[in-house]
């Protein structure tokens, strides 16, 4: 476990964002019960959405009844499309299909593809396993109703960023276990992939960073509760037994992150099981940085080129 010692920078549009959430009073999650944060949330001003050829809410299967979802189509597609089926982070306890709204939009057009987004359930009112039930049912929902929802069941990727990048990774491994259909592609943005405090990134980055280690340590006992280690492997991804034939990744890490060193490691442990991965580092950033600036659409770019490289070939085979 080896923490990255020189660094650029934190990035101006990073400081900023901190700088004005401080300026707000912005409280920490930990702070507050989960449904007045959630509340906050909602009023927060967002970016504006892509105008798209469709945006849809509909509803997909689920363990607990129908999990609401969101897709976005970028075009009318002649055939079946491609689809990245999208999981939202927020510490498995905020955020909802609006706030990332603009996000997906925009993931759409980049990878010319459907995207659908997933609203699972959130913790502490659901905890484990409960968000990772509704992100399965929510993929093979989408290859089970493939034909209704004009989706090609054999290109559909899947990716998230945080605790949904968390759940993106545990997804691809509980797909492998059933032995079913897999995605062809997993999209992992800065995501939780360990149990909170394993790694030197948490200690450089534990304050002043946007996400605080006192704030990821509270969010993953709201979902986590009482399990303990060794942890399931769709809790914390990297202690997973093996990591050989899952689906081809781009993981994405950010410099001034607490994930920054699990990211990595996770990006180096699929190398190493034969898993074709890139990862991005983004030295100056900070985790939650898709959301604004030119490294976000960066990242965005870079996660179009991925998504293209996966669905072109599955198209013509």
């Amino acid at each position: 476990m080896t923490a990255t010692t020189t660094r650029p920078p934190m990035a101006a549009d990073a400081r900023q964002m901190i700088d004005l959430l401080k300026e707000l009073g912005f409280p920490a999650m930990e702070t507050l019960p989960p449904a007045d944060t959630r509340a906050i949330m909602a009023q927060m001003p967002r970016a504006r959405a892509r105008e798209l050829a469709a945006v849809e809410n509909t509803t997909l299967p689920g363990p607990a009844g129908e999990i609401p979802v969101r897709l976005y189509r970028p075009r009318a597609f002649n055939a079946a499309a491609p689809c990245l089926l999208f999981l939202h982070g927020g510490g498995w306890v905020v955020c909802t299909l609006d706030t990332y709204d603009a996000f997906c939009s925009e993931l759409a057009v980049a990878g010319d593809c459907v995207v659908i987004s997933v609203d699972y359930r959130l913790a502490p009112e659901h905890a484990y396993p409960a968000a990772i039930d509704d992100a399965v049912a929510a993929f093979n929902g989408v290859v089970a109703h493939a034909e209704r929802l004009g989706i090609d069941p054999r290109r559909i990727a899947v990716g998230g960023d945080s605790a949904g990048g968390n759940l993106a990774a545990a997804l691809c491994l509980r797909t492998r276990a059933a032995g079913g259909v897999q995605p062809c592609l997993q999209l992992l943005y800065y995501p939780v992939v360990d149990a909170v405090g394993q790694w030197p990134s948490y200690a450089e980055n534990a304050t002043g960073c946007f996400l605080t280690q006192v704030t990821m340590e509270w969010c993953w006992h709201q979902y986590a509760g009482q399990t303990s280690a060794p942890w399931p492997e769709d809790l914390a991804p990297l202690q997973a037994t093996s990591h050989a034939n899952l689906p081809a990744a781009l993981v994405v890490t950010a410099g001034y992150d607490l994930l920054r060193d699990e990211g990595n490691a996770y990006a180096q442990r699929l190398l190493a099981a034969g898993v074709p991965t890139v990862l991005r580092q983004y030295p100056a950033q900070i985790h939650g940085f898709l959301m604004q600036g030119a490294d976000a659409a960066d990242c965005i770019a870079a996660s179009g080129v991925e998504l293209r490289r996966a669905f072109e070939p599955l198209l013509i085979a």
